[in-house]
């Protein structure tokens, strides 16, 4: 996520005089605006899968690691939680994208 927040706050202080403190200022907000909700709830979801895998009663965890291995629901879960997410946020980078 360091490397994506990189990308963005390049992108929000593109062209920008750095000794503008009005407009470094202006284009981290640019930049806070396009990122707080994203990496909000990435932290979120961290925070939850933290507490499922390493708060979790020794019996409890046996029994989930035992549904985790042998269904689809953690699949499910990430996909849902985290990976489309960061998919639509990079499909939304419309200027890294390559036509066919």
């Amino acid at each position: 996520m360091a490397i994506e927040d990189g990308y963005f706050l390049a992108r929000a202080l593109d062209g920008v005089d750095l000794r503008d403190l009005r407009r470094i200022k202006a284009g981290c907000e640019i930049y806070e605006e396009q990122r707080v909700d994203y990496v909000n709830h990435n932290m979120e979801f961290a925070r939850f899968l933290g507490k499922m895998f390493h708060a979790v009663p020794r019996a409890l965890a046996q029994i989930r690691d035992l549904i985790f291995d042998h269904t689809p629901i953690l699949r499910r879960f990430l996909g849902d939680g985290y990976l489309k997410k960061a998919e639509q946020e990079t499909l939304n980078l419309k200027e890294l994208q390559v036509a066919p």
